[in-house]
């Protein structure tokens, strides 16, 4: 059975740290968190971690890299369909540092429940 994300707490964490930084890309960054979100739980529910190469999810660092690289990749921050787009070069760095800090309080959340080795 996959981890199912409990989104409400990481967006509060996420919110309130973002309160006040950077107010200009505020908004934006929460739609971006809850993509991230999004893309997390379908990483989460694929499971990469029981039958990848252990040595890319023996630590928190390892999943964390590979977490975010397979949310850097599924998103794309030039799509202008999608509410978390900005028109700036700016915004690109903003919105890597939301996908890091996402990722980060994701998987420091559920690292036990990915290490508990299964039967």
């Amino acid at each position: 059975m996959s981890i199912i994300i409990d989104r409400d707490p990481i967006l509060e964490r996420f919110t309130t740290s973002m309160s006040g930084k950077r107010s200009r890309f505020e908004s934006n960054s929460i739609s971006l968190g809850q993509e991230v979100l999004e893309l997390s739980q379908i990483w989460f529910d694929d499971e990469p971690w029981k039958c990848g190469d252990f040595e890319h999810f023996g630590c928190k660092r390892s999943c964390r890299i590979e977490l975010l690289n397979y949310c850097t990749s599924n998103l794309n921050l030039k799509d202008k369909s999608k509410s978390y787009f900005v028109p700036s070069f700016v915004w690109t760095w903003v919105a890597n540092q939301v996908i890091t800090i996402i990722v980060k309080m994701v998987i420091d959340h559920y690292w036990h429940e990915m290490d508990t080795p299964t039967a």
